[in-house]
């Protein structure tokens, strides 16, 4: 998910995140009217981000905001072993109904989630569902 700055009235003029871990500054881009930051690279786990923003007010004089952002710390990171492997397929191609199994190292406590992470691409594009 992106950090995300918005502007309740007025522009922004400028938004500042730097991830304290690493020191450096957090990507971002506007919106094209100025009303909306997003971030555009991940802060990643355990991360903390200072996050300062400015904007003008109705009178023309220049406000600014700061706030401080925290990631969270999971206390397990899965992995993902996948079959066929994928180098498999850039030797041999996947067969019609050929299933794709994703095995995690950990459970997974929700699917549905998980599955909105999970995406494959091919070429031609072909329909497909995660089960």
């Amino acid at each position: 998910m992106p950090i995300v700055v918005l502007a309740r009235s007025g522009t922004l003029t400028g938004v500042n995140v730097t991830n304290t871990i690493s020191h450096t500054a957090v990507m971002g881009s506007f919106s094209a009217d100025h009303r909306r930051w997003s971030s555009t690279e991940p802060l990643g786990y355990g991360a903390y981000g200072a996050a300062g923003a400015a904007t003008p007010n109705p009178a023309g004089v220049t406000g600014s905001t700061t706030g401080v952002i925290t990631t969270i710390t999971p206390t397990a990171q899965a992995a993902a072993n996948l079959a066929p492997a994928p180098a498999a397929p850039a030797h041999s191609g996947i067969g019609v109904g050929q299933p794709i199994v994703v095995r995690f190292t950990h459970p997974v406590t929700s699917k549905a989630r998980v599955q909105q992470h999970l995406q494959v691409q091919s070429n031609p594009p072909q329909p497909g569902a995660w089960y």
